[in-house]
């Protein structure tokens, strides 16, 4: 594998793994938004490894005096998870838009729904670890730990929107 995409890949692991503990400490406040933020840099990361172990271009043209820049989120769900249908790709797509809501505005409680979305992000993150690298989240965390407490389903697929005036809701 190329170093660039175990680089991306571990650090994805990392940032992963952070974002878990993060929304399994009821002690802090801001762990909606720090776990939103987390796991969408989590995929992110998992998505452009995927690219460029793949022999995919991750990198824009850089120009002069400017920073290199790489693809956003957005642009590498629709590079690798190409149906719009699928529910995977809906899950991811909530979680990045948790996250912007999140980065910019205060969340004070996580909805049950929330909940539901970050379940199906370790469950989802972890089959796709796995399928994509042949690394087990269960190397570095204890399977308890994968499992968030909350009242609904832990599989149901969470595909909510944001509505205009940022409560949560289900279409």
């Amino acid at each position: 594998m190329k170093r660039l995409a175990r680089n991306l890949r571990d650090a994805s692991f990392d940032a992963f793994i952070l974002g878990l503990e993060t929304v399994n400490r009821p002690s802090v406040a801001y762990r909606l938004q720090a776990a939103a933020i987390l796991f969408s840099n989590a995929w992110e990361l998992l998505l452009k490894a995927k690219l460029v172990a793949s022999g995919q271009k991750i990198f824009f043209r850089k120009k002069r005096g400017k920073s290199r820049r790489s693809l956003p989120l957005d642009q590498c769900i629709g590079r690798i998870l190409t149906d719009v249908n699928d529910p995977l790709r809906l899950n991811v797509e909530a979680l990045a838009e948790l996250r912007d809501h999140a980065a910019h505005f205060v969340v004070p409680f996580i909805p049950h729904d929330v909940m539901g979305l970050f379940q199906a992000t370790v469950v989802n993150y972890s089959r796709k670890l796995n399928e994509w690298f042949q690394v087990s989240v269960s190397q570095r965390v204890p399977v308890g730990m994968m499992a968030l407490v909350y009242c609904r389903a832990p599989l149901e697929i969470w595909t909510g929107k944001i509505g205009q005036e940022g409560a949560w809701k289900r279409e």
